[in-house]
Formats: structure tokens, sequence, C-alpha cells
């Protein structure tokens, strides 16, 4: 699989190929994420490239591509990264943090992070990780007013589950995947994930595949103008796979790009 910005360049400016999530954007007019991600993933030392948590100040670390004093904050309150993780809702927080970015990237970025704030379950967000995801939200938010004075926080509107709020449909059924009309679901490409095993398999030993951080997101119930944040919550998964993972599970994964 492609670095981030090889894979931004493949699923939005080619012209010769058409991704999912591309055909999706284009058919509702939806805005696009940034046209490249032009910070290479890990301790990169290009100019002008800084990863989100140094962005947002959460680390004292020099070091792009990593978030570690978020992460031990977290751990410190139960949070585990063995072998998957166990509260997958966290994940894409997480790696968006450990993205690397350029000024002109930075809101997007910021704006992901509100959305998946919005959507990790209330007992886990507003208790267990209380004090840290309401110092992440200021944080993000006060970034956000600095750019614009006059911004207003828009997180998500569509609830999880089967919901019929009109306007509403899963990641997985805004991009085809799925012949369902059920919401909050992606069971038709869970069934082509050859090898996967539900989150119930894995309960036992305390953690989930690598793949089920992706199916949470094609899970979630989004409106349209929302997409592009979903989008690059995928890229950014995809990518830190285990290149294991990224082989078993190559086909599928293509067609999110193809």
């Amino acid at each position: 699989m492609r670095a981030v910005r090889a894979l931004f360049a493949a699923l939005i400016l080619s012209s010769q190929r058409t991704s999912a999530f591309r055909s999706a954007l284009d058919s509702r007019g939806v805005n696009e994420p940034p046209t490249a991600v032009t910070c290479a993933v890990g301790n990169t030392d290009e100019s002008g490239c800084l990863s989100m948590c140094r962005r947002l100040e959460l680390t004292a670390s020099s070091e792009n591509g990593q978030c570690d004093d978020f992460v031990e904050k977290l751990k410190a309150k139960g949070y585990q990264k063995l072998f998957g993780s166990r509260e997958p809702s966290l994940e894409p927080i997480v790696k968006t943090l450990k993205t690397n970015c350029k000024e002109d990237e930075f809101v997007f970025f910021l704006e992901v992070i509100l959305k998946f704030i919005d959507k990790i379950p209330e007992e886990t967000r507003d208790e267990k990780y209380a004090e840290e995801f309401k110092d992440l939200k200021k944080r993000v938010v006060d970034a956000l007013k600095k750019k614009d004075p006059h911004y207003e926080v828009d997180l998500a509107s569509c609830q999880d589950g089967d919901t019929a709020i009109k306007g509403c449909l899963s990641l997985c059924r805004w991009l085809g995947l799925t012949e369902s009309t059920t919401n909050g679901q992606c069971e038709d490409y869970v069934e082509t994930l050859l090898g996967y095993k539900k989150k119930e398999k894995w309960k036992f030993w305390g953690h989930e595949s690598s793949m089920t951080p992706v199916l949470e997101l094609l899970s979630t119930n989004c409106r349209k103008e929302e997409l592009g944040y979903y989008y690059a919550g995928i890229i950014q998964l995809i990518e830190r796979m285990p290149e294991n993972k990224k082989e078993k599970y190559k086909e599928q994964l293509k067609k999110l790009e193809d």
C-alpha cells in the first residue's frame, strides 16, 4: 500500500482512476479534502511538516509521526493497543493526531478530529476519558477559532445505528458497498473479508482485528457534506494497518480505491 500522499494522489488527482470515495464525493457535490497530504508519515524532518499532535501542543517531543504523551494519558485510564484495539472509536483520533501535515492542511484535520470525538461512545468519551477529550476538544476548537474567529462547532449530525433521520446514510451505503437499505452496518462488505473475525471472536483475548476500525467507520452514518472527513479517516486507517494485514485484505481494500 502506498504512503498517504500517494494514496491521495491516486484517489483524488488522477483522472484515470475513480475511487468509491471520489465517485461518492463527485456525484453529490461534496467539498473534497486537501488535494494531497504533502508530508511523509513517521518522524519526517521535511520543512513545514509537523504532526497534528505537535501542532496542538499535546506533546513535548520534537518528533513527528507520533503522539506518545497523549497516548500515555489514555493508557493510564485503561486504553490498550495490543494486537488491535479494545476501543476502536479512539483509533481514528489517535492516528489523525500522528498525521504530519503542513499549515494549509491543518484546519481540515482539526475538523476531522472533532467529527471523530463526537462519534466516541458517551461512556467512553464523557466518563472514562473525560479529562483527556475535554482538553483535546478545547485545543481543537481554540485552534479553529484562531484561524477563524467566527468559527462555529459543527459536529456529526447523524445518530449511529439504523437511523431513519432524513439525509443520513451509512458510509457503506454512500459508497455503494452494500445493497442493504439498513444504516449503521456494512455486513455485505464484511462477508467479503475472508479470514476476518468479528469483534466478539476476539473478546477473550482483549483485542480486535486491525480491520475493525475501518469497519466501524464504514458503519458510521453521516450526511453527504461530511463524507470528506470520513474519507480522510479511512485513508489514515488503511495507511497505518500492518503490512501483512494490507496484503491479507488487499482485494477488499482495493474496493475502497478503485
